[in-house]
């Protein structure tokens, strides 16, 4: 009998740590191979600066993010205007003064989305990102097919004023320089706030990806799964 409740006990054990382990968020979202391309939104759009794996600006993010513990996991993409981007094509973080958004693909290629919210003094954090920048630039590389529609946005300052943008909407084509067809589908019209620009808060139209509703294609004009950093360049190609 004492044997029995010994054994039961060691069960019932194993149970409970496999079921923590599944419980648990996995970390790792930046391994040591990875080259990172760091966006600003604010002070510099339409340029990239890459961080390489033996840069300090590496080694504070990998820090940061494998510690995930406090981030909640969740099976829609949240849509926010970020001030500063991560990207490359395993992972995508996305930063503001309020959130952190990540998403990433673990050892199993499982799709994992992660939030957290954040104070102004822990997005202050971050300011390392800004330090000794090498930005070039980035111009999308694609050619595209579709429609745009205008919008516009107030901003504030010393004299309130209308700024206009467009958005893309519904369905598209893509091509890369060598004229080869690499992804087509429908475009989703969300929109964001923006925050801590020109003295006021906003809203903005975007233009996002839903998988289910485009392909992707590789040079042999076969199907395949999209990076991060490909999705990135087509939702904001601007002409």
């Amino acid at each position: 009998m004492k044997d029995y409740i010994i054994k039961f006990s060691l069960f019932t054990l194993v149970l409970f740590l496999v079921g923590c382990n599944e419980n648990k968020i996995e970390g790792h979202v930046i391994n040591k191979s990875t080259l990172i391309e760091f966006r600003d939104n604010i002070h510099n759009e339409g340029k990239l600066e890459l961080i390489s794996n033996s840069s300090y600006k590496f080694d504070l993010l990998k820090k940061y993010f494998d510690n995930i513990e406090d981030f909640k996991e969740t099976e829609k993409e949240i849509n926010i205007y970020p001030n500063l981007i991560l990207i490359n094509k395993n992972f995508k973080i996305l930063i503001n003064y309020e959130l952190i958004y990540i998403e990433y693909y673990n050892l199993e290629n499982k799709n994992i989305k992660l939030f957290k919210n954040i104070s102004l003094e822990e997005y202050k954090y971050f300011k390392f990102l800004n330090e000794n920048n090498k930005w070039i630039d980035d111009l999308g590389n694609v050619y595209g097919l579709g429609n745009f529609k205008a919008s516009n946005y107030s901003l504030c300052g010393l004299m309130l004023h209308n700024i206009e943008y467009k958005y893309k909407v519904g369905k598209w084509k893509f091509w890369n320089l060598k004229r080869e067809l690499i992804a087509e589908g429908e475009f989703v019209t969300d929109s964001s706030i923006v925050r801590g620009r020109g003295g006021c808060d906003y809203y903005i139209k975007t233009s996002k990806i839903m998988n289910d509703k485009w392909n992707f294609y590789d040079s042999d004009g076969k199907l395949k799964n999209p990076h991060f950093e490909e999705i990135y360049i087509l939702e904001n190609a601007t002409k």
